[in-house]
């Protein structure tokens, strides 16, 4: 009887296990679910230029923008600090994914920072979404999972020698700009344009990155209808000061995004109206989503000053929540599977409203969307950078003819 009572009992067991599988199935995949999407940040907030603030500011308001979850995951930033230092950089990111096992890595913004680690994210099969421009080749270093929705540095030069000719009527151009391979590389790019439409160059100087004296440049610059410029932030507040003390005329065009933001031009004052600029984005761009855009921002961080980031006027720090944005748009498109196939396929097929207008991908992970030329405006105490020109959804990587 015993014998008997055993096996009706090991057979009420079975029968639970083989009922009870399906649950428990269920709940072991709710349990991986469950977990939260791990999005690892190269942020800059130390060395040179120091947008910290901002950059995170972005990246904080795109995850509470999503309800601080997508697909029923919950959010997780795993941050850590690039300090401008390509090593340091390589060595965040790979902490990044090997300790703390983020789903994807983004940034960091420093052009000298980003090869690096995009090559190791190409080896790590990890997606890896950039949050600022860079070269083609960079981009395409970061393999199969790279994206850069803010393009490729060929895209933000080329409109500016097109719309200095055929919009500003300029027939001539003196070109001065900082001397390191990508600013040679998008100043080059620039003057092609121009000279394509029958433009003359008529000089070009390049400047050492250390300059701090520009008034021997400037002394001999020769004539010509406007003035393509561009420097990183520390040295183009420098020239722009320099050259406007010197009595000098010619319009100021940067032949790429405006490194004198919001908070830089007071310290070039009034002089600085008028200045031409491009940027695939940028705070003073007069559409509605970016209205809403800045009214959630100071919604969240208006109580700060202005140096702790109190409004987007780096252009740095919509450029991150436009790099979040996306990815997170690519998760909910996957159901919250974050697996880098999945993610791929997703980018590859998702347009997605960000502040700056409509913004997808081409086949190799290149952002397509609206390029803005920029005017340097004043209303009332305030200097900014405002649209004045659009070229509308191309691809920010090719020549936009």
């Amino acid at each position: 009887m015993r014998s008997i009572g055993s096996l009706v009992v090991f057979a009420c067991v079975c029968l639970v296990l083989i009922l009870s599988a399906p649950l428990m199935a269920t709940h072991v995949e709710a349990a991986a679910t469950s977990k939260p999407i791990r999005i690892g940040f190269l942020l800059t907030q130390t060395g040179y230029g120091a947008m910290g603030p901002w950059e995170e500011h972005g990246v904080r308001l795109a995850i509470d923008d999503a309800g601080g979850k997508i697909a029923g995951r919950s959010i997780e930033l795993v941050a850590e600090d690039s300090a401008t230092d390509p090593s340091v950089s390589l060595e965040k990111a790979r902490k990044l994914v090997e300790k703390d096992k983020v789903d994807v890595l983004m940034g960091p913004v420093m052009g000298s920072c980003s090869p690096g680690v995009a090559v190791y994210a190409k080896e790590a099969g990890i997606p890896y979404i950039f949050n600022c421009q860079h070269s083609r080749e960079v981009i395409l270093s970061g393999g199969k999972y790279a994206f850069n929705p803010m393009g490729t540095t060929a895209w933000e030069s080329y409109p500016i020698g097109r719309y200095v000719f055929e919009e500003m009527g300029a027939r001539s151009i003196n070109v001065i700009h900082d001397d390191f391979d990508q600013i040679v590389e998008i100043g080059t790019i620039a003057i092609e344009a121009f000279r394509r439409r029958g433009g003359k160059l008529v000089q070009r100087q390049r400047t050492p990155l250390g300059t701090v004296d520009y008034v021997p440049n400037v002394s001999v610059m020769k004539k010509a209808d406007v003035v393509l410029m561009w420097f990183v932030p520390f040295n183009a507040l420098r020239f722009t000061s320099q050259y406007f003390d010197a009595g000098r005329k010619m319009p100021l065009v940067m032949f790429g995004n405006p490194t004198l933001n919001e908070m830089d031009l007071p310290m070039v004052g009034d002089r600085a109206i008028g200045m031409i600029a491009t940027a695939p984005v940028t705070c003073g761009i007069d559409i509605p989503p970016m209205k809403a855009f800045i009214d959630r921002w100071l919604k969240k961080y208006g109580h700060l000053t202005e140096k702790e980031g109190r409004y987007p006027r780096k252009h740095e720090g919509i450029f991150n929540y436009v790099a979040v944005q996306m990815y997170l748009e690519a998760v909910k498109a996957t159901g919250g599977d974050p697996s880098a196939d999945r993610i791929r396929d997703a980018l590859l097929n998702i347009r997605v409203e960000t502040p700056g207008g409509w913004v997808s991908f081409t086949p190799e992970g290149i952002g397509i969307g609206d390029i803005y030329v920029l005017k340097v405006v004043k209303e009332g105490d305030r200097l900014y950078w405002k649209d004045i020109h659009t070229y509308k959804q191309v691809a920010r990587d090719i020549p936009p003819e």
